[in-house]
């Protein structure tokens, strides 16, 4: 295994145990879109890394702006950040939508349901700071997946180093200066 390809294998461990380990900060990623008035960056949380499918998964509300955004173009970019481990990840790609399956809102934990269902929908103006309701609805569950493209990684030990990946029949690297 050559360096670039340990470090991608690196990078993706990382996303992978994130995704399983609600206590890892790099579990809580920022999801980069582009919506009507340009980027638009919000945190959401990563709930599956695939190295193999190249897929990072995040859940939303499916009312939210951000799928909006995505089902006008579905290009995005999602970075995480591991303090622990001194390590950003950046990926780019499209995202594909789908509504959540039963057997995956029986995962979402009962005080974790409200966040799928906000009425006024999210981004709507409201009279008072809490002139808001926030019943659980199934029917609003919804799966991103980011179909990973292009992916760069930043390691910032005492000595740096910087590497794009590109994928086509698997991903192909190549060293940047950090």
């Amino acid at each position: 295994m050559s360096d670039l390809a340990a470090f991608l294998a690196e990078g993706w461990a990382a996303l992978e145990a994130a995704s399983r380990d609600a206590d890892d900060p790099m579990r809580l990623v920022a999801l980069a879109s582009l919506g009507a008035e340009g980027p638009q960056a919000r945190f959401v949380v990563l709930r599956r890394a695939d190295a193999r499918a190249a897929e990072l998964e995040v859940h939303t509300d499916s009312a939210t702006p951000k799928v909006e955004e995505l089902s006008a173009d579905p290009r995005a970019a999602l970075v995480a950040w591991s303090p622990e481990r001194r390590l950003q990840v950046r990926a780019t790609g499209r995202v594909g939508i789908r509504a959540g399956t039963a057997a995956e809102w029986a995962l979402v934990p009962a005080e974790a349901r409200v966040s799928y269902g906000t009425e006024p929908r999210p981004g709507t103006p409201i009279d008072g700071a809490y002139a808001y309701d926030k019943p659980a609805r199934e029917e609003r569950f919804a799966v991103l997946i980011l179909h990973v493209e292009a992916m760069d990684l930043v390691h910032l030990p005492e000595r740096h180093r910087r590497a794009r990946f590109l994928r086509g029949d698997g991903f192909r690297g190549q060293w940047l200066a950090p």
